[in-house]
């Protein structure tokens, strides 16, 4: 397990993207954590209140956004950001077998830069 305080290093490795959600995150609490299941109805939808990218196992890490009402997360090696759920402020994201979830800042957030 990672003993550092640096947010980019985890298990002895460092990430470039996921930890800036993180270092960063005051700007997505109270934005919105849409995740899409694949079934027929609209997205589950809550209010985003924490972002995390801690270890996952002794030789990964996992990147989660945590709501109110749910949470979604990915090991990093199953992660990765999709544009064709992006857009009008939003980042996609495409998990293991596909699961798709998808992020927004609060409407009065400053833009965010990845």
């Amino acid at each position: 397990m990672s003993t550092t305080q640096d947010p980019y290093v985890v298990n002895g490795r460092r990430y470039s993207l996921w930890p800036k959600f993180v270092v960063g995150k005051i700007d997505w609490i109270g934005g919105t954590l849409e995740d899409y299941d694949g079934g027929p109805h609209e997205p589950a939808r809550t209010t985003i209140v924490d972002i995390a990218f801690e270890p996952n196992g002794d030789e990964s890490a996992a990147f989660t956004v945590i709501g109110l009402d749910f949470s979604c997360s990915a090991d990093v090696q199953h992660l990765a950001i999709d544009p064709r759920g992006g857009g009008d402020g939003w980042i996609c994201f495409s998990g293991f077998m596909g699961h798709k979830w998808r992020i927004r800042q609060p409407q009065e957030a400053k833009a965010f830069a990845v």
